[in-house]
């Protein structure tokens, strides 16, 4: 019966232990990448969509969990109860052997031969419980055993001819013919690519987002095998090189992309491309590319993509929160426009005001001194009921301040309210 119980168990508990791990390795994967990217997911407003597939993948998990202690929870007290009714038996049969006189191998059982097979079977049974509880973390262990020898015993995909010529130096020709790859079949990124080039030569390869500039060093690295065409380092090509022996010659480090130029790109196609689509799309990437960055202007122009309706879905909400990230990165402009947002002087916005917050972030823009902020603060102060001479004296610094800076406005103001230049 043990060993008929232990099959059976070993049996469900592996796969218990498995869906543990397959759960645990899921979670653990959906945090890392949404803790490093949780700035995204803030700014596109995602965090209760992340939230419920956090509880789905931890419900999951949890019932992996108590699968695994039911298990478990059936197999110990099984062989606890074989054991209690091991020991009954021996008691039932013993007894009354010993009241009928019964004779066991020649000889009359008495007490004490009861009483030496009950030590006998605690002695056994104790070290087998013992094995039962640790045979629950051994299945465990085998568990992530088999997924580290699950990764071990990957096949790698690119593999050279048994004739391959080690590439033991380089000079740094690299000619492409007639290069076509895709990673999904049938869906081409590079189409017919030639090109050569020179030793010690430098390459700018320069593109949109996904024209394949990325693929072409991954092909030169071959970090994936092309489907047609020749690719030729120094003259030898594809089956002639050993990625085992002669790539640590060949490597591509990922650089920063240059953010002010790719918010450029995308100013271009969200802005002046005549409501193209394809335009639209680019530019909404570049854009939020450039977001993953903290690019400020690019906070600014994608606030104003959500208040237009421009490549995203019309959202206010959205917009205030682009514009005050925006404003947080030291954007004057952003203030300038939540001020004027809040007082519902954005024409096609349809926005509640409040006075408290514009006011609050025109004085955020007139602190660091923009000429129009200065302005309609001192002007918001000279409309007020029952303006202090203090007031007074603060707004019409103000004005002063605005006209030194070349805001002519602000001098029709001061002659309005009788300030004089001084």
């Amino acid at each position: 019966f043990i060993v008929l119980f232990t099959v059976i168990f070993r049996k469900f508990s592996r796969r218990a232990y498995r869906k543990i791990k397959d759960r645990t390795t899921d979670i653990n994967t959906y945090l890392s990448e949404n803790l490093s990217g949780i700035k995204i997911t803030q700014i596109f407003n995602r965090e209760e969509a992340k939230e419920r597939e956090f509880d789905k993948k931890s419900n999951l998990l949890g019932r992996a969990k108590q699968e695994q202690i039911l298990v478990f929870g059936i197999f110990r007290p099984l062989v606890y109860m074989l054991y209690i009714t091991t020991v009954m038996c021996l008691f039932y049969l013993g007894g009354k052997g010993y009241l009928d006189g019964t004779t066991f191998l020649g000889q009359t059982l008495t007490a004490s031969t009861i009483v030496s097979f009950y030590m006998y079977i605690a002695t056994f049974f104790n070290p087998i419980q013992n094995l039962a509880e640790q045979f629950n973390w051994l299945q465990s262990a085998f568990a992530s055993a088999e997924k580290v020898f699950t990764i071990m015993d990957i096949k790698p995909k690119l593999t050279d001819a048994p004739d391959a010529i080690e590439l033991d130096e380089v000079r740094g020709e690299i000619e492409f013919r007639d290069v076509w790859f895709s990673y999904v079949p049938g869906e081409w990124v590079l189409k017919g690519v030639s090109f050569k080039v020179n030793p010690k030569d430098t390459v700018a390869f320069v593109g949109s987002t996904g024209s394949g500039k990325t693929t072409i060093l991954s092909l030169i690295c071959r970090n994936y095998e092309f489907q047609k065409g020749q690719i030729l380092i120094d003259g030898r090509g594809g089956v002639e090189r050993d990625p085992q022996k002669g790539y640590h010659w060949l490597t591509f480090s990922a650089q920063q992309g240059y953010t002010p130029a790719i918010y450029i790109l995308a100013e271009l196609n969200l802005l002046y491309t005549n409501s193209n689509q394809e335009a639209m799309r680019m530019g909404l990437n570049q854009l939020t590319q450039c977001i993953k960055e903290s690019y400020p202007p690019a906070f600014m122009l994608m606030g104003q993509c959500y208040l237009e309706g421009r490549a995203v879905v019309k959202d206010n909400a959205q917009a205030v929160k682009f514009f005050q990230l925006s404003a947080e990165h030291g954007n004057i402009n952003a203030e300038l426009l939540l001020s004027k947002l809040y007082n519902g002087e954005v024409e096609g916005a349809d926005f509640e005001t409040n006075a408290e917050e514009a006011k609050k972030w025109l004085g955020k823009a007139a602190e660091k001194g923009h000429p129009v902020a200065l302005h309609d603060m001192a002007v918001m102060t000279l409309k007020g009921e029952n303006v202090s001479d203090e007031d007074r004296n603060a707004a019409a610094e103000q004005l002063r301040k605005a006209a030194n800076a070349g805001y002519t406005q602000a001098l029709k103001t001061m002659t309005e309210y009788g300030i004089s230049a001084q």
